[in-house]
């Protein structure tokens, strides 16, 4: 996304073509104490540069976390359940949908650079269609005892949708582990 921001910089340097302009974050209660960003259904901040990962979300994006020290300037991520994720998009393929044309659309108003958003659509594409190789494997991870039935279970599931905090990545990278990395 700093790509495109570079990229609109130097198209407006150099031809004159501004910036596009996102909505101003949404503030409620604004020049009170008790001012704070206006969040939407899922939890996440109204207006501002939202990125397909706000606009398809799988999790909740905080902007502070609790602690000491500096934690509250941390932010977090809460992945969604399953049961929401099912409810939300059904299949994975109707998610990586959707993500792709929101991503098409900011890549067409130049918020993301072509380039991105064929990384973000990449992310958010189901898991490979090799489903039996990835159970094959987490079963003989089982019966050399590298890895639990429990655990064995979650990684099949995840070949039906990848895990939230992953968009997708989780499930080959477990799948391709030697027994040495495997917790």
């Amino acid at each position: 996304m700093l790509d495109a921001a570079f990229a609109n910089l130097t198209r407006w340097i150099k031809d004159g073509v501004a910036p596009p302009k996102a909505e101003r974050i949404a503030i409620e209660n604004a020049g009170t104490p008790q001012a704070r960003v206006t969040l939407d259904k899922y939890g996440n901040g109204v207006g501002g540069y939202r990125t397909p990962y706000l606009e398809v979300p799988i999790a909740t994006y905080s902007v502070s976390s609790k602690g000491e020290t500096f934690c509250p300037e941390l932010g977090r991520v809460d992945p969604f359940d399953w049961a929401r994720l099912n409810a939300l998009y059904g299949t994975p393929q109707n998610y990586a949908t959707k993500v792709a044309q929101v991503t098409d659309r900011m890549v067409k108003e130049r918020f993301i650079t072509e380039s991105d958003g064929k990384k973000m659509k990449a992310e958010a594409a189901p898991v490979p269609a090799n489903a039996a190789k990835v159970a094959d494997s987490a079963d003989k991870l089982v019966r050399d005892r590298w890895l639990t039935a429990s655990d064995a279970k979650k990684i099949k599931a995840e070949v039906v949708m990848p895990p939230p905090a992953s968009h997708g990545r989780a499930v080959e990278e477990t799948a391709t582990s030697s027994p040495a990395s495997t917790p």
